[in-house]
């Protein structure tokens, strides 16, 4: 059994039919929603790992720190392709750095002054210890040529914005750490909802981007060939232009396409097109 840190209804002590709901085609409706960066800042801040969601700033800084100096120090030394632990904290850090982008482990070798297949390495061994999330391309041919590049994520935005050093104030200030705080937020709290979903062992996440810059953040797959897709938004003013590659999937896949949705931090639901709206971000935990 994966123990994933607490979701986000587990916290707010509601149902959790998010996932089951989107596959039938219905956009959630919630109320009473927080607004905004800052009205969600507390909760992306905390994460999920229990001795950090009751915790203050301080408290919580420490946790995370000693959290990850431990699980590398004791674990990585167990795994095989890996015995260099000051490596893997390397990569951690910089793959925090670039959570929610494409993997290109040549450019990150190049910064790290270290091989690319070591690289791929100390990934592995993250992936294994649970600290990242690795969402690989989806390669169905929609008339585009695909980029095939993983996308990788912290396993916890609590961990997350520790190694950022991001607080409140950046998170509402910086546009970039903002963009992608917020969509790990949302790939972390999709995979915890799908690892208690009764749908959980038929589906699959995937991301999807294509050379003519056409993507979505998170495709979640049925093993019936059914689609959701999910793009997230880490603004409160959501536009149809953040829908265009959720169009492009709807039109491309016809029936096979349930629902797509655009998260965002604002309080309303706004209908975006034949089975595309757009959400409040609470959505994902609202009963």
């Amino acid at each position: 059994m994966t123990l994933w840190p607490f979701s986000q209804i587990e916290l707010a002590g509601s149902r959790g039919s998010f996932i089951e709901n989107a596959f039938k085609g219905r956009a959630p409706r919630p109320t009473d929603v927080p607004i905004g960066r800052a009205g969600y800042a507390d909760r992306v801040l905390r994460g999920g790992f229990p001795e950090a969601v009751g915790s203050g700033d301080a408290r919580r800084l420490r946790f995370f720190a000693g959290y990850i100096d431990s699980i590398l120090g004791r674990e990585v030394i167990d795994l095989a392709a890996v015995r260099d632990a000051d490596a893997t904290a390397r990569v951690l850090h910089l793959t925090a750095a670039r959570s929610g982008a494409l993997t290109n482990l040549s450019a990150m070798g190049r910064e790290l002054d270290i091989d690319h297949k070591t690289v791929a390495n100390h990934l592995k061994a993250l992936e294994q210890l649970f600290l990242i999330v690795r969402l690989r391309a989806w390669h169905r041919n929609l008339g585009h040529r695909i980029v095939r590049s993983d996308k990788l994520h912290l396993a916890d935005t609590g961990m997350l914005c520790t190694l950022l050093g991001a607080d409140a104030d950046r998170l509402a200030s910086d546009g970039a750490i903002a963009g992608s705080v917020f969509e790990t937020f949302v790939v972390n709290e999709i995979v915890r909802l799908a690892s208690v979903s009764e749908l959980g062992p038929l589906l699959s996440l995937f991301h999807y981007r294509d050379q003519r810059r056409n993507e979505i953040d998170l495709v979640i797959e049925h093993a019936a060939g059914d689609i959701v897709g999910i793009e997230v938004k880490a603004s409160s003013t959501p536009r149809r232009a953040d829908a265009a590659g959720l169009r492009l999937l709807r039109d491309r896949l016809g029936s096979r396409f349930r629902l797509g949705l655009v998260l965002h931090l604002g309080p309303t639901s706004i209908p975006l097109g034949d089975r595309i709206e757009a959400v409040p971000l609470a959505s994902l935990w609202s009963d």
